[in-house]
């Protein structure tokens, strides 16, 4: 039986997108990105719940997504779930989970708004899977 690892999440920007270096030395973006839903609660509301996801983009993706995108701004991400086991500071292990970013949609950008002919989704395919070495630094 074949295997299915596909992501797709709708949400807003939660910080400005941060360029980070992986272990050979090549660049890529971390976005923190908010998703929303509501829940009932104890008492039978409706309680809102955020739920924060790593994504990386890697290429002239994240040049791009570098250039245009703001806190605040809301995104489409395409991609696939990725875990890796890295060490802290103290030595301590822990398992970070991110998304890998096949695909960025911008969906509405709060500042510099594109041109008009300019195309606002982005799809460069999956550049993460062309550069193995792409695994990012541990923090």
């Amino acid at each position: 039986m074949q295997s299915l690892n596909t992501v797709i999440l709708s949400g807003y920007l939660g910080s400005e997108p941060e360029t980070l270096t992986s272990k050979s030395g090549k660049s890529y973006l971390r976005l923190n990105l908010a998703t929303h839903h509501a829940r009932k609660g104890p008492d039978q509301s409706w309680q809102p719940q955020t739920h924060w996801h790593r994504v990386l983009v890697f290429g002239r993706q994240a040049t791009l997504c570098h250039q245009r995108l703001h806190k605040g701004d809301r995104l489409a991400i395409e991609g696939l779930l990725s875990s890796q086991s890295t060490q802290n500071a103290d030595g301590q292990t822990f398992r970070q989970v991110a998304v890998l970013a096949n695909r960025v949609s911008f969906i509405e950008l709060k500042q510099n708004q594109p041109d008009e002919n300019d195309d606002e989704e982005t799809e460069f395919g999956p550049e993460w899977a062309e550069n193995e070495d792409c695994v990012p630094a541990a923090p």
